[in-house]
């Protein structure tokens, strides 16, 4: 959470050398901001982190200086001070559409508080003698853990009668969508499951039915019934363990090709396709109970065979 100075005081006149002058917006930051990536230089009183559209205008980049001016009027008089200030880092343009300058909460209040008429000791600006009073900040800033978080904090604040504007519209708009699609693809995959372990089974069940003369005699030379049923059951988990382990390798090429075009629309470690650990212990489990499930039709029919079948064939 990050306090806000009112609207028309959260403003300054920026200009660089090669560039005119620009009225852009303040935007209160600190360490970590989730709109600055981590990797970035924090702002500092005398530095702001330019977001991408305000750098393009002021034509400048990271290292750089820019000059920013606020006014105000004095009777029939303006007066005006001059700030300089660093250029920290430049926003990837999917952080921040607007041009604005992300600088930290004291110089937000210094301006408003130049604005109002008072002395900022500060930076050396004159004005009347500021009172020892506690700040009142017109709004905030604030970022949820994530996004299903938010429509409770919504609600709670509005229970404290704090009006807020959240996101929660879009994000309840996305989440249907990511239902919906998550059913569909659960349809599509559970069609998709049936077809292997159907198909499994059947492969299977005429493997047991092809070696049927060959499992007969190890019958016949000794080997138990559990025996007999660990073929198809071990044949059914290499495969399966296989299949995962390629069907894998196969999904990390694939989350790296679709990562990488969507690279200009994602913002610090954020990702369109991506699995964690867990999920592929799952996927690995699951493969390995469908298998296991499909082969036991054949474990019971090898089960069943008995060691004269073999003779007959002597």
């Amino acid at each position: 959470v990050l306090p806000r100075t009112r609207t028309i005081a959260a403003t300054l006149d920026v200009r660089a050398r090669t560039a005119g002058l620009f009225t852009m917006e303040l935007v209160p930051t600190a360490a970590g901001d989730p709109l600055v990536p981590p990797d970035l230089p924090s702002a500092a009183v005398d530095a702001a982190i330019l977001s991408a559209e305000a750098a393009r205008l002021l034509g400048v980049r990271g290292g750089e200086r820019i000059e920013a001016f606020v006014s105000r009027s004095v009777g029939e008089r303006t007066e005006r001070q001059r700030i300089d200030l660093a250029v920290a880092a430049v926003l990837p343009a999917v952080a921040f559409a607007r041009p604005a300058l992300f600088v930290p909460v004291d110089l937000l209040v210094a301006t408003e508080n130049y604005r109002d008429g008072l002395a900022v000791p500060a930076f050396g600006w004159p004005g009347r003698e500021p009172t020892a009073a506690a700040p009142v900040f017109a709004g905030f800033r604030m970022f949820a853990r994530s996004i299903d978080d938010v429509a409770g904090i919504e609600a709670w604040l509005r229970g404290h009668d704090i009006e807020v504007r959240t996101k929660a519209a879009e994000i309840e708009t996305m989440k249907a969508f990511d239902r919906n699609l998550a059913a569909t693809f659960a349809i599509l995959a559970a069609i998709a499951s049936a077809g292997y372990l159907l198909s499994l089974a059947a492969s299977l069940w005429a493997n047991i039915e092809r070696k049927r003369r060959d499992l007969s005699i190890l019958r016949l030379i000794g080997w138990q019934t559990l025996g007999l049923v660990a073929f198809p059951v071990f044949q059914a988990a290499l495969t399966a363990l296989l299949g995962a382990a390629s069907a894998a390798g196969l999904f990390l090429l694939a989350q790296a090709a679709i990562n990488r075009r969507f690279a200009g629309s994602l913002f610090g470690e954020e990702s369109v396709c991506r699995l964690l650990p867990e999920h592929y212990l799952i996927a690995f489990a699951a493969t390995l109970a469908a298998a296991l499930a499909a082969a036991s039709w054949s474990a019971w029919r090898a089960s069943r065979i008995e060691p004269w079948e073999g003779l007959r064939d002597v």
